[in-house]
């Protein structure tokens, strides 16, 4: 709420157009379906992945840090929502896909877009991991950042980064609240992820 409230007033005191920082437009059928591609390979390729990295850091003796999700109530599971889904897919869209990716933006050489869209993505995606602070979420956050930060340029909508991220954290958080010991992971999800995160990076690109 907080990123929320200082993205509105750094806006408004650099008198900024509120929809050239938090873009919204209408969206191609085309750039929802890469989207979709984008999420389910993010999730079930590199969240898988992600998840074999951070075994391997435990085993080394890293200390990885993890939310508990863990709900006594239905209610308590819709505050979870709120607080870990809703809350984090607006706020932290708005601050890294908006105010950030708009500045970042604003301050390139103009020369090449594409590659300027690239480099532009790849700073966020930097930021956006780093921000986290989550060495065993490095990787997959600075991926994520990555996409999310690109797909936003090239739509020019916000909205798809915010549908992703929450998508990403209610997956997630509802697997863990109600169906802990359903694997969503095994050889064919990391096989069918992966194909679609590269089907979709290369439509993205």
């Amino acid at each position: 709420l907080l990123f929320v409230v200082f993205c509105l007033l750094f806006v408004k005191k650099e008198k900024e157009n509120f929809l050239e920082v938090f873009p919204f437009k209408k969206v191609s059928v085309i750039d929802i379906l890469i989207a979709v591609c984008l999420f389910l390979g993010l999730f079930f390729g590199l969240g898988q992945l992600n998840v074999a990295f951070s075994e391997v850091l435990i085993k080394i003796g890293v200390n990885v840090s993890e939310i508990d999700v863990s709900v006594n109530s239905f209610w308590g599971y819709l505050l979870n929502v709120l607080v870990l889904s809703v809350a984090p897919a607006v706020g932290e869209e708005i601050l890294f896909r908006g105010v950030v990716l708009f500045c970042l933006a604003s301050y390139s050489s103009g020369k090449g877009e594409n590659k300027d869209k690239l480099i532009i993505s790849l700073i966020n995606g930097v930021l956006f991991s780093l921000f986290h602070k989550n060495l065993a979420q490095l990787l997959y956050q600075f991926v994520y950042g990555f996409i999310l930060s690109y797909m936003t340029l090239k739509t020019k909508n916000i909205l798809i980064a915010v549908l992703m991220h929450f998508l990403n954290n209610f997956i997630i958080l509802t697997q863990a609240a109600f169906f802990p010991y359903v694997n969503l992971y095994n050889t064919v999800t990391l096989i069918i992820g992966l194909i679609l995160l590269v089907a979709g990076l290369f439509l993205m690109l």
